[in-house]
């Protein structure tokens, strides 16, 4: 606890809170473009913020750590007339993830402020302290947008900087081990999935689920796919507006895609955007 709490100052006086820019520039990007315009919105975890290349008509809202809540709740605020095609990422660890619930509880106090979105308990919003940092995070958020905020007339909320190779075997098998814990928690995480699925086919929209690429040796520390995925095929039941696209197990990705586990690189993003554009009517 005190190391956390020593990083946090140094955060502060370096004006650095994480993921703090990448949520910033996806609400101003968007609001810089015409809504009606966009006819897609892609939203997720990583694994559709660095393995989708949004291009214009689309707006890649997908961001570290997006659970179902705020994916659905992402959906509401941006959901427009013109969105005909919603693209969902989801991941071994979909199904039980729940952010506010994690390490990455700060995260939420960011989609609060930026996007409106409260918090999915309250509770623990105010137990881990969430409630507190609103105001020092406003005051970043608003630092950022008058002095470093970048032209964002070609942004479409794509990654901008791929992170550097990280294979090591024990990190592997950590993050798969981590991963497959949350996919097996009973909670009601599900539901958000539900609710974006019947509000989609209420507006006449199509909904393709991505589930991502991964490595082998991710593979090879977890239960196989039909055990993995399993609560998102029967949710999944009864929807004639949705397509599940499976690339988990896919042979159209080599080892070179990846820039560890379970994240593909820009080569192999844009291997995975092609082969879900072409997939998914």
């Amino acid at each position: 606890m005190r190391i956390n709490f020593v990083q946090e100052i140094i955060d502060l006086f370096r004006h650095k809170i994480p993921t703090l820019k990448t949520l910033v520039n996806k609400k101003q990007g968007y609001e810089q473009k015409d809504s009606k315009y966009i006819n897609t919105l892609i939203l997720g975890s990583s694994h559709l913020a660095c393995g989708y290349r949004a291009k214009a008509g689309e707006f890649n809202f997908a961001s570290p750590s997006q659970d179902l809540y705020y994916a659905y709740n992402l959906y509401r605020t941006f959901n427009t007339a013109s969105v005909k095609d919603i693209i969902l990422s989801f991941s071994v660890f979909t199904p039980g993830h729940i952010l506010i619930m994690t390490r990455m509880a700060k995260f939420c106090v960011l989609y609060k402020i930026i996007f409106g979105i409260e918090y999915q308990d309250v509770k623990i919003a105010e137990k881990k302290g969430l409630i507190k940092l609103e105001k020092r995070y406003r005051k970043e958020i608003n630092r950022y947008i008058k002095k470093e905020m970048p032209d964002l007339k070609n942004y479409y909320g794509n990654l901008q900087t791929y992170p550097k190779d990280e294979f090591a075997i024990k990190k592997v098998r950590e993050i798969a081990l981590k991963h497959y814990k949350n996919n097996q928690r009973n909670n009601n995480q599900m539901d958000y999935l539900i609710k974006l699925l019947d509000d989609a086919r209420n507006c006449n929209q199509k909904v393709c689920i991505v589930i991502p690429p991964v490595t082998e040796e991710y593979r090879s520390f977890i239960p196989s796919e039909d055990v993995l995925f399993s609560k998102l095929y029967k949710a999944c039941e009864g929807y004639n507006n949705v397509k599940i696209l499976n690339f988990y197990n896919s042979k159209d990705f080599e080892h070179s895609d990846f820039c560890d586990g379970n994240h593909v690189k820009l080569k192999g993003a844009e291997k995975l955007t092609n082969l879900i554009r072409e997939q998914k009517s």
